[in-house]
Formats: C-alpha cells, structure tokens, sequence
C-alpha cells in the first residue's frame, strides 16, 4: 500500500511540474511581424528563440532546396488557356448538326402540355388558399429569423467582452508607414497627400480607439514626389505581441460568460 502512495505521489509532483512548466510557457509573449515592402508581404512569427517565417511560404524542392510555392494566378492562368484550346477544339470537331426526330419531338410537345395543365391547376389552388400569395413565405422568414436570434443571442454579450478584453491586451509596435504621393502636377500631389494624411489620421484613431494606449509609431511619412526617381522606399508594417495564457484566460472567462448568459436566458 505504502508503495503505490508513493508511486502516486511521484505522478501528482510530475503533473504539477509539467503544469508549472506549461503555464510559464503560456506566460512568455509571442511576436508577429507583418511587413509589406517593394509589393511583397511578409508574416513572420516569433517565441523566445525561435523565428518561424509565415509569408511567403517556401516550400522544399527534390533537390533539398528551397523554391517559393506556386503561383496561383499563373497557374489560373495556365489552366484558362487551356480551357479555351479544348473548347475551340471541340468546336472545330462538332461540325455535324443531328437530324431532328419527329416522334421526340411530339413527346416533349406533349409533356409541356401536361406541365402547363399542372402548374396552372397548383396556381389555381394556391390562389384559393391564400389570395396574396405570401403568407407562407412571410411566416417561413419570420420564423428562420427568430430562430436564427435564439441562437446566437447567447453569443453576443460573451463575445462582446472577450473582444474587448483581448483587444486591451494586445500591443502594436513600431507602426511604420512610408508612402509616396507621385504626380507633375502640384495642386493634385498636393490634394493627394491631403488625402492620404486624412486616412492615417482615420486608421489612428481606430488604433487608438481598439487597443487604446497599447499602440507604438516608429514612423509615419507622406513624401509628395514632382519626379518619378524622388521618393523614398516605400513600406508597411507592424509588431503585434500577445501574451497567450491572456488569451487561454479569455477563452476561459467566455465560456462562463456563454454558460452564464444560456441559463439566464432559459429562465
């Protein structure tokens, strides 16, 4: 008996330590750092040391190598045209018009007539039971939609917290935007880079309104350019940290939310 005490004790150290040991994992940040510079975008995520690139994928060769993944719309491209190729091919080929059959012929004639006697003896009938037509539809939509709210009601004041709560809990960094207004004529890069400032200030605000004080500018430049040389190198991009035992204790605290708002609800 002493032994399988022991033997039990030993399994609830190693659990302990094995929980330990995850939440102080689940306490340490991950980083992911979106850039878009010269028309490529570049997702790349990272934990303590270990740099994992997202965007844009590679994918290995058969010679051990590394080659990007395959372009879809050049693929889509490919396929287009060989679609047209086997269409004008069996266009080119159907040159033979078959002869029409006279007894087919009369058996469909007959069929729509027996269709049309049909549809109208059901309008007929439809017409007697509801005059307007739309009671059925009307009720059916109604219905759906009522249904479709005692669905998701349970959903929405769950959901509207842990937005909020995860929304406060994530840090932008290092915003960095660099955009060239180009043109010859002054008055339109002017009222251009007018523009473009009224839109950063827009998506600041929105910044600023969501994640509040956890929003970081490196930089943010609007360069008007008389000749298409000037300019400076464009580029878009952000640090975005999350802290992931944060978001486990959110998941945690929507599900009470959800089972909360379910029972008060059935009552």
């Amino acid at each position: 008996m002493s032994i399988v005490l022991v033997m039990l004790k030993i399994l609830l150290y190693v659990l302990l330590g094995v929980l330990c040991l995850l939440v102080v994992l689940l306490m340490i940040p991950v980083t992911a750092t979106v850039r878009f510079r010269q028309g490529v975008l570049t997702l790349a995520v990272r934990y303590l040391f270990i740099n994992y690139q997202v965007l844009p994928s590679h994918k290995k060769d058969d010679h051990g190598g590394e080659k990007a993944a395959d372009d879809p719309a050049g693929q889509l491209h490919t396929e287009t045209q060989q679609y047209v190729a086997n269409s004008m091919e069996t266009a080119n080929n159907s040159t033979a018009v078959p002869e029409e059959n006279p007894e087919l012929t009369d058996t469909s004639d007959a069929s729509m007539d027996d269709f049309s006697a049909d549809a109208s003896g059901a309008d007929e009938e439809h017409t007697e039971a509801d005059p307007d037509g739309q009671n059925d539809v009307a009720g059916g939509d109604k219905s759906s939609l009522a249904d479709l709210w005692h669905k998701i009601r349970p959903f929405l004041d769950p959901t509207k917290k842990a937005v909020i709560a995860l929304c406060h809990r994530i840090y932008i960094r290092e915003i960095e935007i660099i955009y060239n207004v180009r043109g010859s004529d002054a008055a339109r890069v002017g009222m251009l880079s007018g523009a473009a400032w009224a839109v950063i200030g827009e998506i600041m605000r929105f910044l600023h309104v969501v994640f509040g004080k956890n929003v970081e500018y490196k930089e943010i430049t609007v360069y008007p350019c008389f000749d298409p040389d000037d300019g400076a190198d464009e580029r878009f991009g952000c640090e975005i940290t999350v802290t992931p035992i944060i978001i486990v204790l959110i998941a945690i605290c929507f599900g009470f939310n959800y089972l909360k708002e379910r029972l008060t609800s059935k009552e």
